[in-house]
């Protein structure tokens, strides 16, 4: 499981585990974002990130698909052009929190993914949405209703990679559920 991976590489227990589905869409690829019509379905594979606060400001970041030592990066470090592989997409999502004004801790993670990257089924998506729950969450940053924190709507999100409309989607979600069950046409873009 994604705890006992967790316990393995950290020597301790996490203290949260996000989930959120790969998906499908029956109709309107690449639509949603152009106001066009589109019915996205969760599938049963998804993507797990058992994570922990860390007090040093640094983020440390495994994959139970490889990727030997994992990856280790301060969180003054974050930014474009400044991380590539699979891990940037978590850095990606740590640095737009911060630049949005959201508290980010220092955090280990570990990830778990059943859903084959580059298969259309939205897994940079699935990753990105679990790790943009957790880090806010670690970090205690909640807001009054107990629903993850908004960062302000008055100027699009970037991401290392660029401008991207799915990530201002992403952190418009009110609701963690509808991030996790992933089930309406706000949800970020699928990568081309």
């Amino acid at each position: 499981t994604v705890t006992a991976a967790f316990v393995e590489r950290t020597g301790r227990r996490p203290d949260g585990v996000w989930r959120a589905p790969g998906r499908v869409n029956l109709i309107g690829e690449h639509t949603d974002y152009n106001d066009g019509f589109v019915l996205p379905v969760a599938i049963d594979r998804s993507i797990v990130i058992a994570a922990a606060r860390r007090d040093d400001a640094v983020l440390r970041i495994w994959s139970t698909g490889g990727g030997g030592d994992g990856v280790t990066r301060p969180l003054a470090e974050l930014g474009p052009g400044r991380s590539s592989g699979w891990s940037a997409y978590v850095e990606g999502v740590a640095w737009v929190l911060r630049e949005e004004g959201v508290a980010v801790p220092g955090a280990d993670l570990v990830v778990h993914a059943d859903l084959p990257a580059g298969a259309g089924l939205s897994s940079s998506a699935a990753l990105e949405s679990p790790t943009a729950l957790a880090l806010p969450a670690l970090a205690g940053d909640r807001a009054p209703d107990g629903e993850p924190p908004v960062p302000p709507r008055d100027r699009p999100l970037q991401r290392p990679g660029g401008g991207r409309e799915g990530d201002r989607r992403l952190a418009e979600r009110r609701s963690a559920e509808e991030v996790v069950h992933q089930q309406d046409d706000r949800l970020p873009r699928p990568e081309r």
